[in-house]
């Protein structure tokens, strides 16, 4: 895959191929997260909302394999509620997929986040009967790999972050936007990054681009140095 058409990609499937082998467990189940986190609000179920936020304090070192199980069973018993919506069901599986421990398993988040935001629009939606849920999905699906090129960078960019940009402005700004998920302060810390000398073209574009971003995107991650 080209750089051209990484940036283009409308899959994340393909994305994720790519670089299986060069990222970590933590940036995979990121990605899970933020798919989740998309349709979160259209849940009520405490369940989910709680295996989201294990997983994402998991990914982060923080929630053990223990309570990322307890969160999955207890989101997986809510699935099986009689008469539960099918969009629904499909957002819990998402959860119960981000709190896996293996590639495969938190992969498929993302697939059954996209199946179930589809089935939200086609029912719910005033243009229902013109909705066709495979199209849904397939834009939904775009989405996320733009969410998944906000964690992680074209694979063949040289990037690194020599000491002298490391600025106590720099390194406050990218801690507080990983803390606070404030990144509408990108477009800061991309000319605090500047300032310091930094003058790497894919970086400071990442920054200052509208988005989406998440919580463990790639830039901010550079300048914490984390994986």
């Amino acid at each position: 895959m080209t750089e051209a058409e990484w940036m283009a990609c409308n899959d994340p499937d393909p994305m994720l191929r790519l670089v299986r082998g060069s990222i970590g467990g933590r940036k995979i189940r990121l990605f899970a997260v933020a798919c989740c986190r998309d349709i979160g609000s259209r849940l009520a179920y405490p369940e989910f909302h709680r295996a989201v936020e294990v997983a994402e304090r998991a990914a982060e070192g923080h929630a053990g394999q223990e309570e990322l199980q307890a969160a999955a069973d207890a989101t997986q018993a809510a699935r099986f509620v009689s008469r539960i919506p099918l969009g629904d069901s499909s957002a819990l599986k998402a959860a119960v997929e981000a709190c896996g421990d293996m590639w495969m398993t938190v992969e498929a988040a993302a697939s059954s986040a996209a199946y179930a935001f589809a089935g939200y629009a086609c029912v719910y939606s005033p243009d229902s009967q013109s909705l066709h849920r495979a199209e849904v999905r397939a834009g939904k699906r775009a989405e996320q790999a733009s969410l998944l090129r906000c964690l992680v960078p074209f694979p063949k960019w040289s990037l690194a972050v020599p000491p002298e940009w490391l600025t106590p402005t720099v390194r406050s700004l990218a801690a507080g936007i990983n803390a606070d998920r404030a990144f509408d302060r990108l477009p800061i810390l991309a000319d605090a990054l500047q300032d310091a000398g930094c003058e790497v073209a894919e970086l400071l574009n990442h920054c200052r681009c509208g988005g989406p971003h998440v919580r463990g995107c790639w830039a901010v991650d550079l300048i914490l140095g984390k994986e």
